[in-house]
């Protein structure tokens, strides 16, 4: 430091500071209840363990109750009170309390009583702020019961201090309270906050004048157990949490003081349970309810529970953490991962045994949360190796555990992960006496990747395209060639093969990671997408090994009889090309993936079509044929893609002819010039509408003009005579006698 350097002192403005310290601290305005009703606790504390004259029949107690004409909240105890000098200097003295320096009294003298008390840093008054504009206090200490102090201050630099009148030992606090905090002067609101944070407490808490108590029934941890067997403890928190907490909780662990490595003991109390059941990222637990010396410091505390027991929550009350100045949170210190690793140790104890002496109980609790375990089992030893035989898995064969599935197929486990395809998938492995886990969940692969290290077993991944599903078959005199030229004429490579079921003519198989790549491709020729994306996303396409067919390949089962007798056929009979269009449309929609919803509209129409072609119906009577149908665009030379999008885009001939070729060609991803020339070749085969009758609007026709088809008979102008406010019907009927 240079000599010429000055030492300044740092100004701090007072009334600033109160102001920012009680409008800040808190997150919310019923934390300031909470504060208040801990200072009450703390003196009637400090009365029981100060004033001897308290030590046989002193009943403590606290009142709470709304004054709603005036405005005003009070808080009464029959505490210990303050004298003139302690107002001084701990009431009126931001950052110091009297509850802190008696704890740390007692704690030295050994005695357990400093653990109930819960005041920490001297600043619960500042909360008062928050909710009033106006705080005064009138207190009366058991030192000088024969006089009385008020102290009011409207949180600024300055209080008043005088003389006042009081019956008894203790402190009345009363809030003038502020018009964004008036719902607290709400009786039930005043009972749900406080009920909320402190019902835990040992003192009384009496809402309003001879009103109810709202902590009248303790938690079993706070009662004399004496020397109750394990059994009846374990009733007791049962029934506790049951009629407190969940209904339906599965499991309930009564928690035991934690016992640190380096030596000590930390009291630890609590409840933890398992409940009926969770859902993985919408419904998960792994929290907890934690108390700090009986006072609820957060109700949602994820960091306490081990990271895998997301199935698991609670309440845990604990005198020796230590909450963060706001006490809405806890710091994360040596205390706080002891308790962490003794609460991990206890839960881990508690499930072993329920594994061993109540098998049906574990059994359920792994079944409910069955996904989520799995999760997070692979990030532990401890529960994976509890829970591997119990978790289940959907199959070929229904929902199996491992030690079930490995009784279908002993020595190894196979399993498809594919997004899409799984019917098919599993129906061709089922045909080879297979069974299969359907391992697309969360978790699954992983899980049965850890289940294959641990203990031995081999894990391996199916895809419909494994080698030893198809048989190649050779196609020794050319019969074949017509069925495979049809193929490639609709667009499709295809190869001969043979394989189970024989019940199957066709199915299509794609490469892994085609259906990715399919909408990979979809984005970057979409032109509405930004060219940046569409840059990253065709970079993206260049970096992927080049796949074999990756539109899918066509496997034909040489050995189907249906297949064999279209092939007999040949090309030259009617039959060929309409069961040849039903064969490869049902094996697209089988394939269960590389086709949107609306090509598989369009694969049912060619259906259709075709169908009707072999049996000799009209699909067409009674049919609008100004209506665009996909199996006609396609039979004009548009992929069954761009044709299910097209009529989606323009449902009429109407739509299609009023349409831009070459902004509907960019939007559909389709060539202008053969886009031109289907629409001109639609038009010429399309009939004229025919006329309307006056006053009568077809239901294209109602499209157009925003109108449903039902409306059919209106006044053809909207100033028409009655056609405000006149009933529908009366109006069909005038038009109709008009003419």
């Amino acid at each position: 430091m240079s000599d010429d350097s000055e030492i300044l002192p740092v100004e701090i403005h007072l009334p600033g500071l109160l102001k920012l310290l009680g409008e800040s601290l808190y997150s919310t305005p019923r934390v300031a209840l909470r504060e208040l009703a801990q200072n009450a606790h703390d003196s009637c504390v400090r009365r029981r363990e100060e004033d001897p004259a308290a030590a046989s029949d002193y009943a403590p107690a606290i009142q709470i109750w709304a004054d709603r004409e005036a405005r005003q909240l009070f808080i009464e105890d029959n505490g210990s009170g303050l004298t003139r000098d302690e107002i001084t200097v701990f009431l009126a003295t931001v950052g110091r309390g009297y509850t802190s320096e008696l704890r740390s009294r007692l704690g030295a003298g050994g005695r357990d009583e400093a653990l109930e008390l819960i005041g920490f840093f001297g600043l619960g008054l500042l909360s008062a702020f928050m909710i009033a504009q106006r705080v005064q206090i009138t207190t009366c200490s058991y030192q000088t019961p024969a006089e009385a102090w008020r102290w009011v201050s409207e949180g600024g630099q300055s209080y008043a201090l005088r003389r006042a009148t009081r019956q008894s030992v203790g402190t009345t606090v009363q809030l003038d309270v502020r018009d964004d905090a008036l719902f607290l002067l709400d009786t039930g609101a005043l009972a749900d906050t406080l009920r909320r944070y402190a019902e835990l407490l040992p003192v009384p808490i009496t809402i309003g004048k001879g009103g109810e108590v709202i902590n009248a029934q303790p938690a079993p941890w706070m009662l004399e157990e004496g020397d109750q067997n394990d059994h009846a403890r374990a009733v007791r928190y049962a029934a506790w949490v049951r009629e407190r907490l969940d209904p339906n909780a599965l499991a309930i662990l009564p928690l035991d003081d934690a016992h640190p490595a380096d030596g000590g003991v930390i009291p630890l109390r609590g409840a933890l349970y398992v409940p009926e059941r969770s859902i993985i990222s919408i419904r998960e637990y792994g929290d907890v309810a934690v108390y700090v010396r009986r006072m609820l410091i957060t109700e949602r505390e994820r960091d306490l529970l081990p990271d895998w027991a997301r199935f698991v929550t609670g309440v845990i009350e604990c005198p020796l953490l230590n909450p963060t100045a706001s006490r809405e949170t806890l710091r994360h210190d040596e205390i706080f991962d002891a308790v962490r690793e003794s609460v991990a140790a206890q839960l881990l104890a508690f499930f072993e045994r329920l594994a061993t002496d109540a098998p049906l109980d574990w059994e359920a609790v792994v079944h409910a949360h069955n996904d989520l375990i799995k999760g997070w089992a692979v990030r532990s030893y401890d529960l994976f190796t509890r829970v591997a035989d119990l978790v289940t898995f959907r199959t070929s064969r229904g929902e199996l555990t491992i030690p079930d599935y490995l009784r279908e197929n002993p020595g190894r486990i196979f399993y498809y992960d594919e997004e899409d395809g799984l019917a098919q998938a599993l129906t061709l492995f089922e045909a080879r006496r297979l069974a299969v886990i359907d391992a697309r969940w969360f978790a699954d692969v992983a899980f049965l990747k850890r289940y294959g290290e641990l203990y031995g077993t081999q894990i391996e991944q199916l895809a419909p395209g494994a080698g030893f599903i198809f048989t190649p078959f050779t196609d020794t005199d050319g019969s074949w060639r017509p069925v495979l030229d049809a193929c490639a004429a609709e667009g499709l490579s295809a190869r001969l093969v043979t394989f189970q079921p024989e019940s199957l003519p066709a199915i299509i198989v794609y490469p892994p990671g085609a259906e990715r790549m399919r909408r990979a491709r979809q984005v970057a020729e979409r032109p509405t997408v930004a060219s940046p994306i569409r840059r990253l996303v065709r970079d993206y396409i260049a970096r992927q090994p080049e796949n074999e067919a990756p539109e899918g390949m066509l496997h034909l089962n040489a050995l189907n009889p249906l297949l064999r007798r279209v092939r007999d056929y040949g090309p030259q009979r009617p039959e060929f090309a309409p069961l040849m269009t039903i064969l490869i449309a049902n094996a697209r929609v089988f394939a269960g993936q590389g086709i949107s919803a609306q090509e598989t509209i369009a694969c049912f129409d060619r259906i259709n079509a075709a169908l009707a072609g072999l049996t000799g119906l009209d699909m067409g009577a009674g049919a609008d044929p100004r209506l665009l149908s996909a199996p006609a665009l396609i039979d004009l030379g548009l992929r069954p893609d761009i044709a299910a999008r097209l009529c989606a885009r323009c449902p009429s001939v109407d739509d299609l002819l009023a349409a831009d070729v070459n902004a509907l060609a960019e939007e559909l991803g389709a060539s202008p010039l053969l886009l031109a020339t289907v629409r001109e070749e639609i038009s010429r085969q399309t009939p004229p509408p025919p006329p309307s009758p006056r006053g009568v609007i077809t239901p294209l026709e109602g499209r157009r003009r925003g109108r449903e088809p039902g409306d059919e008979r209106i006044p053809e102008r909207a100033g028409d005579e009655g056609a405000k406010g006149m009933n529908p019907t009366d109006g069909a009927r005038r038009s109709s006698d008009g003419e």
